[in-house]
């Protein structure tokens, strides 16, 4: 008998390999229309609540204090940010796809409740706690689940993905403006609730992990507030979040008392903050590709203290008030498309989502302390008239904030060269 005969007698080994889907192509490109979608609804109503704010200070409780309206805000912003925390724990017992759907619901829930609120309170709890909740899901799902389907263009596509939030306001504000104008303020809630259920809906259908994704069973990692980037990272979004949103929830209405523009002008021209800062975070996610995106961020944040007091601060100037949203939205936007950058550039892809969470725990965090504590500054201080004082305040926060990166710009480099050090060593 031949070798070859008895080399075909021998049983062959049949080995199965699972083919895990390409990052950076393919079905990933879906997964990024799908997650910029839900951004737009889900963080769109984060860029354009001043829209509501203004209408809450100038008409439905300008009798109110202003802090006491501020509440409204307070917990929509911050479940929205803080609310994500629970992702993991949901997403490990439903899956991608029924937690976004799960998440969907509520946030339409919450929407339509506040279609029949009248008093503050009531619209804390439907428009901020239920609606914000569920917003909050979404955001913490689609960024990561994005994570894991780009490797190489991952700081690009993250940075179109937050762009959707700045194009929610977009869509969100002469929405809401025509809706109040030929309608009322509760047909503006049920159609963007239904808008919202929709899209996230389909979005959340189509949305799947590249690989099995078991995130871990922790509601938060405590571990993490001793990680030399993770706690860096979240308290600069902290003092962050002061000082942007002070921006979004004040300036139309210094707008509209400083240059004597009308409401539905002074919130609609709020876009321009919102078209440049797409392109601040479109822009900052190429940069990212050269430059080490803490520097990028510690770079537009210190700008943007140094704008608010040189241009916001005591200016009446219309011209002056519009160059200030164009630039601002440029310089201001890095923190939003790159801080997922820097927590995917430093952890593994389970403990992304927590540190995710943790960075948008402490941001819902700053917004809950501080944005009541602006209304009173603003109410008592500036006698709900003048702007100066909360200025200052966002002005400082950004300073801070600064600190924050350029903190996490050297931990970071310490880490990999005690990681290359560790693979030269094996």
């Amino acid at each position: 008998m031949s070798e070859n005969a008895v080399s075909n007698n021998k049983p062959e080994k049949i080995v199965l390999e699972t083919q895990e889907p390409p990052r950076d192509k393919g079905y990933a490109w879906v997964v990024l229309v799908c997650s910029t979608i839900n951004a737009v609804f889900a963080r769109g109503s984060f860029t354009a609540f001043g829209v509501f704010q203004t209408y809450y200070l100038k008409v439905m409780f300008a009798n109110e204090r202003a802090e006491n309206v501020a509440w409204i805000a307070t917990c929509t912003v911050s479940m929205i940010l803080g609310g994500g925390i629970f992702a993991s724990k949901i997403v490990r017992r439903l899956g991608i796809r029924k937690t976004n759907l799960l998440a969907s619901f509520i946030a339409l829930t919450g929407m339509v409740g506040a279609s029949f609120c009248t008093e503050i309170w009531q619209l804390a709890l439907t428009q901020g706690v239920i609606f914000g909740f569920g917003s909050s899901i979404i955001v913490n799902v689609y960024m990561s689940t994005l994570t894991m389907w780009f490797d190489k263009h991952r700081s690009v596509a993250i940075s179109i993905s937050s762009s959707g939030s700045v194009l929610g306001g977009i869509i969100l504000i002469p929405l809401v403006n025509k809706l109040i104008a030929v309608a009322s303020i509760q047909w503006a809630f049920r159609v963007y609730g239904m808008m919202f259920f929709v899209c996230t809906g389909i979005c959340g259908i189509l949305m799947k992990p590249r690989i099995p994704y078991k995130p871990l069973d922790k509601i938060v990692d405590f571990k993490l507030l001793k990680d030399p980037v993770a706690l860096p990272l979240s308290l600069g979004g902290f003092f962050m979040e002061i000082g942007v949103y002070t921006m979004i929830l004040y300036f139309p209405s210094s707008m509209i008392d400083n240059t004597g523009t009308s409401r539905e002008l002074a919130t609609s021209l709020f876009m321009i903050y919102n078209l440049s800062s797409v392109v601040g975070r479109l822009v900052s996610g190429f940069l990212s590709k050269r430059f080490d995106p803490s520097l990028i961020v510690a770079i537009g944040h210190i700008t943007s203290a140094a704008l608010m007091m040189g241009m916001w601060f005591g200016t009446k100037s219309f011209a002056v008030y519009v160059s200030f949203m164009v630039i601002f939205g440029i310089i201001a936007a890095p923190y939003f498309a790159l801080s997922p950058v820097i927590a995917a550039s430093n952890f593994n892809i389970e403990t992304v989502a927590h540190v995710n969470g943790l960075a948008y725990l402490f941001n819902g965090a700053a917004l809950f302390s501080s944005i009541p504590t602006i209304g009173v500054v603003y109410q008592k201080l500036g006698h709900r008239s003048s702007y100066q004082q909360i200025i200052a305040i966002a002005a400082a926060s950004y300073v801070v904030s600064t600190g924050c990166m350029v903190y996490i710009l050297y931990a970071s480099k310490k880490r990999k060269s005690k990681a290359d050090n560790n693979e030269v060593q094996l």
